[in-house]
């Protein structure tokens, strides 16, 4: 199989696992009493795609990296939910980070040093909405004994 066509195939593969993983977060925790929703380094969209489907009066925002920005409405006109769900393009150190009544960090805090979570998490704090909540989700290695 040639290289591009192996990228685009790990691509899938990758975008697979992450639509079961946000699915079975939808399935865990109900959204329904929120009316926005910021997916903090959202990469394609995903979440904030599934959700949108699944809760007809919400509306999200996926932030990431400028780059990024033109892959995740790409993803989210393909999920037909593109005129639910804004893309913001920033650096979550750098900018504010949109108001929302749920904002999620995953797969985030564990790439920065106790300092900048504090600062991500306080940013997020900020950038909640009265009542809103603040999900840190992390993949977790049980068999890793570093």
């Amino acid at each position: 199989m040639p290289a591009g066509e192996q990228r685009r195939e790990r691509g899938l593969q990758l975008d697979s696992g992450q639509r079961s993983a946000d699915a079975t977060l939808l399935d865990k925790i109900d959204f329904a009493s929120a009316t926005t929703l910021c997916d903090v380094g959202g990469a394609n969209g995903t979440l904030c795609g599934l959700a949108a489907q699944r809760y007809p009066n919400l509306s999200a925002t996926v932030f990431d990296l400028p780059p990024v920005v033109p892959v995740a409405q790409r993803h989210l006109e393909a999920m037909g939910v593109g005129a639910r769900v804004n893309v913001v393009g920033g650096d979550f150190f750098a900018d504010d980070l949109p108001k929302a009544d749920i904002i999620v960090m995953g797969n985030i805090l564990h790439d920065w040093d106790e300092g900048q979570k504090k600062t991500l998490i306080a940013k997020a704090h900020k950038a909640l909405n009265d009542g809103g909540r603040f999900m840190a989700i992390e993949n977790v290695d049980l068999n890793s004994h570093d």
